[in-house]
């Protein structure tokens, strides 16, 4: 019998004491539509979860949260580290003057993951594919997650392990929003396990162009030497959400609140210029003055 979500966090004790030995596959998932705010979120989603189920008793809200940070975080982490070893990888490329033919054809194929359509094996596009191919901070992760999820009591966690409300659009991919339009046709995409769904939102956050500005502010925390915040990289999510500013905001909030920066302890090297860092944080603290930040 497949476990629900709620069910999963209960043994996560179990899981915790055995351990996780995890091989991360970078297969070309990226999402195909990147993600618009979900119409069942937050308090609406939390209310018909725990409604529908009149035996049980929901944990308190500190509990249920300690619970779902706890069990989310190993699959960042495994994300993270899997990524890091790309990188290492990466930066070896870009120091040798000659690549293999084997090294040109493993180049390739991730730049086609990463939506990097240029030619794999000009040290240009290295560092870009490590613009892309990037960590993400756990307290940025972990917000997002929890917004979209209503910490984990969302009908799109529980019954399709989607933690960040990613779409997809075609028919049978996931489940139908009760709230949805007559007229649109998305869907709330299924993933098989948590740890593909932090795999796809990770592949989302890292290629599409909406959140191009995030990664530049990530190069820039590279640049300065400083380690990576949540709270910073949260100002390149305005296309995230419908609600745009307000949105950050909201997961700046969650981050502050519940003092997930404690998370972000993985110190950053450089690939950029502190000119194009300035230019970086200057456009985005512009945007965020326009819109109301």
């Amino acid at each position: 019998m497949r476990l629900r979500f709620h069910q999963k966090l209960i043994l996560l004790g179990v899981v915790l004491t055995i351990g996780t030995a995890v091989k991360i596959d970078f297969r070309g998932t990226g999402i195909e539509v990147y993600t618009q705010h979900t119409l069942e979120t937050s308090e609406v989603a939390a209310k018909k979860i725990l409604d529908s189920r009149p035996t049980e008793s929901p944990p308190d809200l500190a509990t249920r949260k300690q619970s779902f940070i706890e069990f989310v975080l190993p699959s960042i982490e495994l994300e993270n580290q899997s990524i890091g070893r790309i990188r290492e990888e990466l930066s070896r490329l870009q120091l040798k003057p000659l690549l293999s033919s084997e090294e040109r054809d493993w180049l390739g194929s991730l730049a086609s993951q990463y939506r990097i359509y240029s030619s794999p094996s000009d040290k240009a596009s290295i560092a870009k594919l490590l613009t892309r191919v990037d960590r993400l901070p756990p307290s940025l992760v972990l917000a997002q997650a929890a917004i979209e999820s209503a910490w984990g009591t969302s009908r799109f966690a529980q019954h399709g392990n989607n933690l960040f409300g990613q779409w997809c659009m075609t028919a049978g991919c996931g489940l139908v929003p009760l709230e949805r339009a007559e007229t649109a046709s998305h869907e709330v995409r299924k993933f098989d396990s948590v740890q593909d769904s932090v795999h796809g939102y990770f592949m989302n956050i890292n290629t599409h162009l909406a959140y191009r500005g995030l990664r530049e502010l990530r190069s820039c925390q590279r640049v300065k030497g400083e380690l990576l915040s949540g709270a910073m990289l949260a100002a390149g999510l305005l296309d995230y959400s419908a609600r745009g500013a307000a949105y950050v905001e909201t997961v700046r909030s969650v981050i502050r609140f519940n003092r997930l920066e404690s998370l972000d302890k993985v110190g950053l090297t450089s690939i950029f210029t502190e000119s194009r860092c300035f230019q970086a944080d200057q456009q985005l603290d512009s945007t965020l003055v326009t819109t109301g930040a």
